[in-house]
């Protein structure tokens, strides 16, 4: 699948596994075990959320031994995972939100800025 990925250049089109390091903070992979638990861009709402899933999910264990295949497969991390998401750019092609004055850019590498 063709994604649409910010170069020094502009916009590139490219394929998701030729994008490997991290659009945040620069790491060499960009996983998403690196986005919800490491990137250093998300710190303060990583440690938001790790707290929440503690709590609602009744872990003893924290970020650094729970998979993040058990994250999305427990129906009580639902919520604090899209506050997360809300709460960063994590699953944002570099930062463009909505409403930003430049086109949205959509998944599959179109943008669309007339909707």
């Amino acid at each position: 699948m063709a994604v649409l990925a910010k170069a020094s250049g502009g916009w590139v089109c490219c394929r998701r596994s030729e994008i490997q390091e991290c659009w945040w903070c620069q790491y060499k992979r960009q996983t998403r075990d690196h986005l919800f638990k490491w990137c250093k861009k998300w710190k303060r709402q990583q440690d938001v959320l790790w707290e929440k899933l503690k709590v609602k999910c009744k872990w003893k264990e924290g970020r650094t031994m729970v998979p993040m295949s058990q994250v999305f497969d427990t129906d009580e991390a639902v919520e604090p995972v899209l506050e997360f998401l809300a709460d960063s750019d994590v699953g944002r092609v570099t930062g463009v939100r909505e409403g930003d004055d430049d086109a949205e850019v959509e998944e599959g590498g179109s943008s669309s800025g007339d909707e």
